[in-house]
């Protein structure tokens, strides 16, 4: 897909498709990180800080209430089985 930068006042603006926007999640208050890499611009979403702390308490409350099933799943039909 071919873009070209309009004028912004002094400055130019990349405008992206609706479509782009949703596929990689950025809404209009989105913070994004712009950098250069190699001859590119790379323009993606900022991380949410709190995402990954969120992942993880699901994480560890998903091994609390299913830890046991999860484990004799993994060992297999064969597996002898605790009393």
């Amino acid at each position: 897909m071919i873009r070209r930068l309009v004028r912004h006042g002094d400055d130019f603006a990349l405008i992206l498709d609706r479509e782009q926007l949703v596929l990689l999640g950025i809404q209009e208050d989105t913070p994004l990180r712009v950098r250069v890499e190699g001859g590119a611009l790379l323009v993606s979403p900022e991380p949410d800080p709190g995402r990954r702390a969120r992942f993880e308490e699901a994480l560890e409350e998903c091994y609390l209430r299913y830890g046991n099933a999860l484990r004799r799943l993994a060992e297999g039909p064969d597996a002898p089985r605790a009393p």
